[in-house]
């Protein structure tokens, strides 16, 4: 499989949120206690699973960009007991654009969006236990709140 390159994905989200942001690869699984966000895609034409595992309050930093909200604001909407539409639309955004990372070599496309890792279809969670790919990322962003932001290919 063709592994994104750090710089192709940071140009990706840099043009989609108007935020400097940078992508670095690191080798080993990113040490994190925020809360986590997944997106689950289908690959296409072998209709396998990718899933990318990112910090909730970097998703939400490139969400609220995309929205022009200010970090402030998106921390105290992430702290909410409930989502506010436009972010979690804004959120669900950056998730579908990120289809063209995910893969490659072959098509991706966005199937579901979910908070914490309880919330992931029978299987999928522990398939990422032991996955046959694993790319790790720390991200940066100015103005806003970095984090990790991962890319696995379940067995």
């Amino acid at each position: 499989m063709a592994e994104p390159k750090p710089f192709t994905i940071a140009k990706l989200f840099t043009d989609l949120t108007g935020q400097n942001v940078n992508f670095t690869q690191i080798l080993k699984a990113p040490l994190t206690k925020a809360a986590q966000a997944y997106g689950v895609y289908l690959i296409k034409p072998m209709d396998s699973i990718r899933v990318v595992q990112v910090d909730l309050p970097l998703l939400g930093s490139l969400g609220g960009a995309l929205l022009g909200l200010p970090s402030q604001t998106v921390k105290e909407s992430l702290a909410a007991p409930a989502l506010d539409e436009p972010l979690r639309d804004a959120i669900h955004e950056v998730l579908n654009v990120a289809s063209t990372i995910v893969s490659i070599d072959d098509r991706a496309v966005f199937q579901t969006m979910h908070f914490g890792v309880d919330s992931l279809p029978t299987g999928v969670a522990d398939s990422l236990k032991n996955p046959a790919f694993r790319s790790y990322f720390t991200v940066t962003m100015n103005g806003y709140e970095g984090g990790a932001f991962s890319i696995f290919a379940p067995i």
